[in-house]
């Protein structure tokens, strides 16, 4: 049987662990952390262009939750959320080309954990000294 011309395809996604959807303005970002890092490529501005800022809000929908989370892969020391801090926001200027935002997330606790992430971008025009 063929199938209904009014079915929805759903992309399948880089990462069996995570799943992005827009909500409004911004996106969530529902995903299974097991232990290790989890890396979200497609979270931030893309690479490319160059002069660009950007903020991105990141808001712990899963109030159970003990995570640590940053959008940079050379970070020391990357932000920790639970139920008391559960939003942070990052500052990121691409002045030459080379930032990839992408967010990095490991769980503090032992076990696998389902979370839910909001993530809003805001992109401007960065302040690049040349």
């Amino acid at each position: 049987m063929p199938p209904s011309q009014n079915a929805v395809v759903q992309p399948t996604p880089l990462d069996a662990s995570y799943k992005i959807r827009r909500v409004g303005s911004r996106f969530a970002i529902e995903l299974v952390l097991d232990g290790t890092w989890s890396i979200i490529p497609r979270c931030g501005p893309r690479h490319g262009a160059d002069d660009w800022h950007a903020t991105m809000s990141i808001e712990l929908a899963t109030g159970d939750a003990k995570l640590a989370i940053t959008p940079f892969e050379s970070m020391a020391t990357p932000i920790d959320l639970d139920a008391t801090s559960s939003h942070v926001e990052f500052q990121i200027d691409n002045c030459d080309g080379r930032v990839h935002a992408r967010l990095h997330v490991i769980a503090k606790e032992p076990g696998s954990k389902k979370v839910t992430l909001y993530v809003t971008p805001t992109l401007g025009v960065a302040h690049c000294d040349r």
